[in-house]
Parts: structure tokens; C-alpha cells; sequence
């Protein structure tokens, strides 16, 4: 049997980084949501009110600075809307997005499965 060529090797490298960094990508995602919500149940053992971390919240404690966020003049129903949506649910759904690129590059991997 032949063996593969260094660019084929390379290229079987490289495909195998980017899956494992999906892999991880989604994994951390999906694992901030019990965080967030660890978080809000210590709290609430703590002080006995439940604290709702929402999108927004999320968005400005990670540091993202934009008025819109303190003060939406236009698209008032999609600020509300990730007022509402909690924080916890959105990244857990939110890892669906590199877990699906992570199978889609797993089917279509010319080397087969990594």
C-alpha cells in the first residue's frame, strides 16, 4: 500500500483541528447554560431571590458595549424578545450550530472519519 503524501497528511491534520475545535466549541456552549444556571441557584440559596440572567444581561456582563443594548430606539420587539429569552437556554441551543457543522464535516470528509 502507498503511502499518503505529505500535503494529504497535512490536509488530514488540519480537518481533524477544526473538528476538535467544533467539538469544543459546542462543549463549551452547551456547558455554560448549567453554569448560568448553578450560578442563579447559588444566588437564589444565598440571598433567596432568584436572579434571571437574560441575553441582554449576558451581552453586557461579557462586555459588548453598544447603546442599543441600554437603550433600543429601533427593533424594540428584538430587544424585548432576548430581554425575555434567558441567557442559559440561548447558549445551549446556540451549540447546535457547531455540532452541526462538526457532523456535516465528518460526513463529508474525503479522508473518512476522523
Amino acid at each position: 500500500m502507498e503511502k499518503p503524501g505529505k500535503v494529504v497528511v497535512a490536509l488530514q491534520v488540519f480537518e481533524g483541528l477544526i473538528g476538535m475545535a467544533l467539538v469544543l466549541c459546542a462543549a463549551a456552549l452547551f456547558f455554560a447554560g448549567p453554569a448560568i444556571w448553578a450560578y442563579q441557584a447559588y444566588t437564589w440559596m444565598r440571598s433567596g431571590v432568584w436572579h434571571s440572567l437574560s441575553v441582554v444581561d449576558g451581552l453586557v456582563i461579557v462586555g459588548v458595549e453598544l447603546d442599543w443594548l441600554y437603550r433600543p430606539v429601533d427593533f424594540i420587539g428584538v430587544h424585548k424578545a432576548l430581554e425575555m429569552a434567558p441567557a442559559s437556554l440561548v447558549l445551549m441551543l446556540l451549540a447546535l450550530v457547531p455540532a452541526y457543522f462538526h457532523s456535516r464535516l465528518s460526513e463529508s470528509s474525503p479522508f473518512g472519519a476522523y
